[in-house]
């Protein structure tokens, strides 16, 4: 089967899925039928040797048209994936400082290391049932000058629905206070018995030792690791799975605003469409914009508070003919350079410069 076939017929194949009553399959059904598809191709399609559709541009628009019908289904009663929330860095913080993740018990350690994994590897609910030991993989960072650093893990996921890659656990010195992933997941490691599962969640000892059985914890009792948990501490989690670290991490790299291909690259999204589900303003950000729509405050007084003060920078295109320059949103405000000098005014969406110069950024001085 040439390229030009094998397109057509999954086209036709996305197009017409559907369960055998004739009922519309929810959306993570769709996304779970396309990665195993696409593994399968990679591996298997003789003609053409490790064929990616999720990333060959020859499949660009069948991804599209899988993502199409995706938000299709999300907009159709009904048809609304199983959602789940993600877990902020207070929540995030109340979790570990709990005890029920205590590092003096084995069950609270086997959480921290789930949790680490779940959150820096992005991994999809079920794929923590699949993860063995010797995906975690110790390595060593390197400093600038090149030399081997302080100790890190790397996390191999091959999950049953993704395509095998990398994830990183960094040096507990690069993170922030409290954060000890490295070495929680050093101490866990190093207390796994002789002979036991290859698998990577160890059920705690029953006596309450800190050691562990050599059986691996059971895939429904993983499933409910972090829901149980919310639970106990008052934290809302009837939208709480494991499925949330994932989601928490392509939210908080949005945040921090990371380039959305870079946050597919540790989500393992198909498309920036498929990634940008995940994308949310921060409260913040959301001021910021609720202040451009109803106009900056001039200040009364030398005395007056300054609630919000941001500085944006704005890349402009001017126009030789007319010196006037579009902008983007319909908004009223006075524009100065870096000596406080009026060089311009934003109206109805267009700066117009009151000098001659070529202007190639502006900014944007919110006082209010």
């Amino acid at each position: 089967m040439s390229i030009e076939e094998l397109k057509t017929h999954l086209s036709f194949f996305f197009t017409g899925l559907r369960k055998l009553d004739g009922s519309q399959y929810k959306t993570n059904n769709i996304d779970n039928c396309f990665s195993p598809i696409g593994r399968y191709l990679r591996n298997y399609y003789i003609q053409e040797e490790s064929l990616n559709i999720m990333s060959d541009v020859r499949f660009g628009k069948l991804r599209k048209l899988v993502d199409g019908k995706m938000n299709m289904l999300l907009k159709e009663g009904g048809q609304r994936s199983n959602g789940a929330d993600a877990l902020s860095l207070e929540r995030g913080r109340r979790l570990l400082s709990s005890e029920g993740y205590s590092l003096n018990t084995a069950v609270g350690l086997v959480r921290r290391v789930h949790y680490w994994i779940g959150l820096l590897g992005a991994l999809r609910g079920d794929q923590h049932s699949t993860m063995i030991a010797d995906m975690l993989e110790k390595t060593e960072s390197r400093d600038k000058e090149g030399g081997i650093g302080l100790p890190a893990y790397k996390i191999e996921k091959k999950g049953e629905n993704c395509e095998a890659r990398t994830a990183l656990i960094p040096p507990d010195a690069y993170s922030g206070p409290n954060v000890t992933a490295v070495a929680d997941s050093e101490k866990y490691l190093s207390m796994r018995p002789n002979g036991c599962s290859p698998k990577l969640y160890l059920q705690p000892d029953r006596k309450g030792r800190l050691a562990f059985s050599s059986q691996c914890i059971g895939k429904n009792s993983l499933g409910k690791f972090l829901q149980d948990r919310c639970k106990n501490i008052g934290i809302d989690y009837k939208r709480i799975t494991n499925h949330s670290l994932s989601k928490t991490d392509a939210r908080r790299l949005f945040a921090a605003g990371v380039e959305e291909q870079l946050i597919m690259g540790s989500t393992e999204h198909h498309s920036t469409d498929a990634v940008r589900k995940y994308k949310l303003s921060t409260t913040e950000q959301r001021m910021q914009t609720a202040v451009l729509l109803t106009g900056p405050a001039e200040a009364s007084s030398s005395s007056s508070t300054s609630l919000i003060q941001q500085t944006k920078k704005v890349a402009v295109r001017q126009s030789a003919e007319t010196g006037r320059v579009a902008t983007g949103p319909s908004i009223n405000i006075n524009a100065s350079n870096a000596s406080g000098e009026r060089v311009g005014e934003v109206l109805s969406g267009v700066f117009s410069a009151t000098s001659k110069e070529n202007i190639s950024s502006f900014d944007i001085n919110l006082n209010i």
